[in-house]
């Protein structure tokens, strides 16, 4: 069926946010695993908007026209800042330089009809966006964007949908995005640059003396000697101390913060690769091969016909709550509707 286009919508559903104005979503709606949901709001930026869990900091979202899409802010349930900052301005703590390209939480891919579009995401430029607060505490971010080559000729065009929810204890992120061909097709080439990728602050680094972080997918945990590159999982996660960690009264155990990507069975390539770097860097991969195993491959790994589209979905999960594979596995059935007993 066609994806509809979105009704264009320049700044229109941030001019209804008057600097400062608080907008709190209904919580009727039932939350999975018998969590309670938490009010969302939003609040106007110069440049996005900020989303709010019970009046405390959640995401930015940076919405400009003609620039990337980006969540350039991601705050777990206790306050812990998620993401490595960046700003177009370049900006950003100086032990974060290394990897500039590579932005918070964003989408790019480093091999679109031989154009790298991961080492350029400024050549990923919104058009149209809208915002919705809907019944249930979510909100709704609906975008379409164009994906661009060095001449600004149209390489794909992207829907792109967020949908931010917070619950108990645990703060979420769905991403739907559908990719569309022009007229003349589309490749895929092959590269372990992208797809969708989080770059991480600090605290969840496995690198340096001050390595602090540990990172696992669900046939087991990161070694020195079993490295996550291009492993094969329905999901991977992070975990690095949270903020604060330890300082509640009578609190002998480090806080510990997690932060895993779920991959949809529908997605190509189901369970994707995982491109995971112990400076920070975590990306769900559906198109790359050769980089990740070294054997021969075609150099276009998925081509689409004029005009069809490739649907990819993803979530991200995160919570300060001490998990263990068992629980992710279970969050991640949850998700995509399997059964408990299946």
């Amino acid at each position: 069926m066609p994806v509809p286009r979105i009704p264009p919508s320049p700044a229109r559903a941030r001019a209804a946010l008057t600097a400062g104005a608080l907008l709190v979503a209904s919580c009727a709606a039932p939350a999975p695993a018998g969590r309670s949901a938490v009010p969302i709001g939003l609040r106007s930026l110069p440049d996005g908007l900020a989303a709010l869990a019970g009046g405390r900091p959640f995401a930015e979202i940076e919405i400009e026209s003609g620039r990337p899409l980006l969540v350039r802010s991601l705050v777990g349930p206790r306050g812990t800042e998620l993401l490595r900052p960046w700003r177009p301005d370049g900006a950003r703590a100086p032990a974060s330089v290394q990897h500039p390209e590579q932005r918070s939480m964003w989408i790019a891919y480093g091999d679109v009809e031989g154009v790298d579009l991961w080492s350029r995401p400024d050549r990923i430029q919104l058009t149209e966006e809208s915002v919705v607060l809907e019944p249930g505490g979510t909100v709704r971010l609906r975008a379409r964007l164009d994906w661009t080559d060095e001449d600004d000729g149209l390489l794909l065009t992207e829907d792109r949908t967020l949908r931010f929810r917070a619950l108990e204890g645990v703060r979420i992120v769905d991403v739907d995005v559908v990719l569309t061909a022009p007229g003349r097709g589309l490749r895929f080439g092959d590269t372990k640059n992208g797809f969708f990728a989080l770059r991480l602050a600090e605290r969840f680094e496995r690198t340096g003396a001050r390595a602090t972080g540990e990172a696992w997918i669900a046939s087991g945990r990161e070694t020195e000697d079993t490295p996550i590159w291009g492993e094969r999982s329905p999901w991977c996660a992070v975990r690095g101390p949270s903020a604060g960690a330890g300082a509640a009264a009578g609190d002998t155990a480090e806080r510990r913060t997690t932060v895993a990507v779920f991959d949809h069975p529908a997605n190509p390539g189901h369970p994707t690769r995982w491109h995971v770097r112990p400076y920070g860097l975590l990306a769900a991969n559906p198109f790359g091969r050769k980089a990740f195993e070294g054997a021969p491959s075609p150099r276009v790994t998925l081509e689409l016909d004029a005009y069809e589209r490739l649907r990819l979905r993803y979530r991200v999960f995160v919570t300060d709550e001490k998990v263990d594979s068992d629980a992710l596995d279970r969050a991640w059935a949850e998700w995509v509707g399997v059964p408990a007993d299946a």
